[in-house]
């Protein structure tokens, strides 16, 4: 950008002539940081963004750069094997990552914590020995006369780590050849947010990313997906009898997809909203089961190799707290689970092969929306879907008057709305409304509850659901007037541990009036 054109007189712009000296001394100070300002583009354009991401100021938009050789044929290689419905996803995306800044910015703070994974997990482990190395001789004896050795379970850790690392790195070059961004600009963007006294990336909303995994793709999730996709399922498939081709459910907040993969399967159109890169990447490399899945190492092995095709993390190393024992904070988790309605796994890149899926698969009724639930359709554009499903979401909102009116602008006359989730207020939320109060303002836009008591009631033991709360299958009358069911989900539980993160879910079926 060309600099500010000369100013007259001894640097004092022509409109501070004439004035006391103080005065013109502070314009013309004004007017050089104006022209410093003009010629930095990235101080003026990338300086604050929506939802407060912004790029390293030694890190312009433009400075996006062309994929290696290698890394185009990777991408030509996973696109191969997308589903019409999944490329038109990924084009939307790439059009917001390319004309919105903050947009890229969020992406490449996600690549930057895949990147910077085994690095910060080793740092946290190192951290644990230097800690322990401040024990008194005292101490250090009695660990050692109980037998342990608290060097040897770091260490363990770390073998572990290295493996965890093995498969994040295959998430990351899945993920650049996804969105077609090169590794050097990772790198890049990584190396300026450090300069700037910043950090690569966020480390902990890696860790939790992964965990999802284990919730919506392992077998130890199976507990959690019973008790909430198994309700929300059955309720679906009461609405929906029969005639579910073209019949689109929408699935915002839908994470790393397991319920929206289950929806596809029972023959529905699913369509997802997630803004999480965090999340969405996981969700786009298990649905390619790959691209080569990596078991266990031999020297970690524990219950023999009866786990092909699937990949094997270690989630739980990253927080040592509420660990009965040392195998179950090292335990392994394989993803995803065999019954996964998910495409089978795509080959390595250097074969030629591509599978073709059958139009029955479910991946040709998945679509998702990478962005904000509240924008994914223009204002006062027709509804267009008979059913919003929202699991675990509407405590998400900033505003949550706007979910309940999007909820509400989206769903056709006599659409259904499935709600199950708690009110555990995160992001800096507007206003924080009671139970009574959401169900208020929903009846008052026009919504009505169904006698959800009457339909737990109906269910009878063959769904598992007991009246009362002294038993983990129970449920309640929250508001005893049977319009809102509370029961017992669990969320991202680890089993085997002795701190479990639990909730009185609430859960209706509602609808909007014809």
């Amino acid at each position: 950008m060309e600099a500010p054109p000369p100013t007259r007189g001894p640097n004092i712009p022509p409109q501070a002539q004439g004035l006391p000296r103080s005065i013109a001394l502070l314009i013309t100070c004004l007017a050089i940081l104006v022209g410093v300002y003009i010629q930095r583009p990235t101080l003026a354009i990338l300086q604050k963004y929506k939802y407060g991401h912004r790029l390293p100021l030694q890190f312009t938009a433009t400075q996006a750069l062309p994929q290696s050789a290698s890394e185009a044929v990777l991408t030509k290689h996973i696109l191969a094997h997308l589903t019409p419905a999944q490329l038109s996803s990924r084009e939307r995306t790439l059009e917001e990552i390319s004309s919105t800044p903050a947009t890229r910015a969020r992406l490449l703070t996600t690549l930057s914590s895949l990147r910077y994974y085994r690095i910060r997990a080793l740092g946290a482990l190192m951290r644990k020995r230097k800690a322990s190395a401040k024990l008194v001789r005292q101490d250090r004896l009695l660990l050692q006369q109980a037998g342990v050795d608290y060097s040897a379970k770091v260490a363990n850790a770390e073998k572990r780590v290295e493996h965890t690392a093995k498969v994040v790195e295959q998430i990351l070059k899945h993920a650049c050849a996804y969105y077609g961004v090169a590794r050097k600009e990772v790198e890049a963007f990584a190396r300026a947010s450090v300069a700037e006294g910043g950090a690569a990336g966020d480390h902990t909303q890696l860790t939790q990313a992964m965990k999802h995994l284990v919730r919506d793709y392992s077998t130890e999730g199976t507990a959690e997906r019973r008790r909430t996709f198994g309700l929300i399922q059955r309720w679906l498939a009461q609405e929906f009898p029969s005639g579910r081709e073209g019949v689109k459910i929408l699935v915002p907040g839908c994470g790393v997809g397991g319920l929206l993969w289950e929806v596809a399967a029972m023959g529905f159109e699913a369509v997802g909203v997630e803004w999480s890169f965090w999340i969405n990447i996981m969700q786009h490399f298990v649905a390619s089961a790959g691209p080569i899945p990596i078991v266990m190492d031999t020297e970690l092995q524990v219950d023999g190799g009866g786990h092909k095709g699937q990949h094997t993390i270690y989630p739980y190393i990253d927080w040592w707290s509420h660990h009965a024992t040392n195998s179950n904070m090292t335990r392994p988790i394989y993803f995803p689970h065999p019954s996964a309605p998910l495409p089978p796994a795509i080959p390595p890149p250097s074969s030629d092969s591509t599978y073709s899926l059958v139009d029955a698969h479910p991946a040709h009724r998945v679509f998702l929306y990478e962005s904000d639930f509240t924008t994914i359709h223009p204002p006062f554009s027709p509804p267009q879907y008979p059913c919003i499903i929202t699991l675990f979401f509407l405590d998400t909102a900033q505003s949550l008057p706007t979910y309940l009116r999007k909820i509400h602008d989206y769903l056709l006359p006599g659409g259904v709305w499935i709600n199950l989730g708690p009110l555990l207020y995160g992001t800096k939320p507007w206003v924080e409304l009671s139970l009574e109060e959401v169900i208020a303002v929903a009846e008052g836009m026009g919504f009505v509850f169904d006698n959800n008591v009457e339909k737990m009631r109906n269910e009878g033991p063959d769904g598992g659901w007991i009246e009362g709360s002294g038993n983990y299958d129970g449920w309640v009358d929250t508001l005893g007037d049977g319009k809102v069911v509370g029961l017992r989900a669990g969320y991202n539980i680890d089993w085997k541990g002795l701190g479990r993160n639990e909730y009185l879910a609430q859960a209706w079926v509602a609808r909007k009036k014809g």
